[in-house]
């Protein structure tokens, strides 16, 4: 786990491994996804085509037996009705899931730009804490390090940007 909540560079630092890590931990995630995103797709298709037959049945019951309605075509209406609710309701779930993964995905370089503005921050605050009375050498380390790292997010901002792709359901990008 990655805590930059530190107001000092030097512990900052020392948690930038962990951010190369959860980097390739990110994109590991969305290619891995891949697999069970089609599965998810061809399912969901499957489960779709397989609903029309329920769906004639019903308006069969509806339309051709209009007249001669007993109760037992009204069970079935009920019960293939109920059946087709519950498979809507997981359709619907698969749809949302890419939406879900973009969203996480996209909050992800908005916590990247929070951490940079945080990073300006402590430098400022160590630079006036420390005022007249510190030494140029510490000031140019200190220095040194914030734009080390103000560039190193810039460049996970840039690899994130560059090879992030949406989450997809069948081919189209949900956001």
């Amino acid at each position: 786990r990655l805590d930059f909540s530190s107001r000092d560079i030097k512990e900052i630092t020392q948690q930038i491994p962990g951010l190369n890590q959860w980097f390739n931990m990110r994109r590991y995630i969305q290619i891995d996804v891949v697999d069970e995103r089609v599965a998810l797709e061809m399912w969901s298709l499957l489960v779709l085509v397989l609903l029309l037959p329920s769906c004639f049945v019903v308006l069969g019951n509806l339309f051709l037996l209009r007249g001669k309605v007993s109760g037992y075509s009204q069970t079935v209406n009920i019960q293939v009705l109920w059946d087709s609710f519950g498979v809507c309701i997981v359709v619907l779930m698969v749809m949302l899931l890419p939406l879900q993964f973009n969203t996480g995905f996209a909050r992800h370089k908005k916590q990247l730009s929070v951490l940079k503005d945080h990073l300006l921050f402590t430098y400022k605050q160590s630079v006036v804490s420390r005022g007249s009375d510190g030494d140029a050498a510490t000031c140019a380390s200190t220095k040194e390090k914030y734009e080390d790292l103000s560039s190193y997010l810039d460049a996970v901002l840039l690899g994130i940007d560059t090879f992030d792709k949406p989450a997809t359901l069948f081919g189209f990008a949900v956001d």
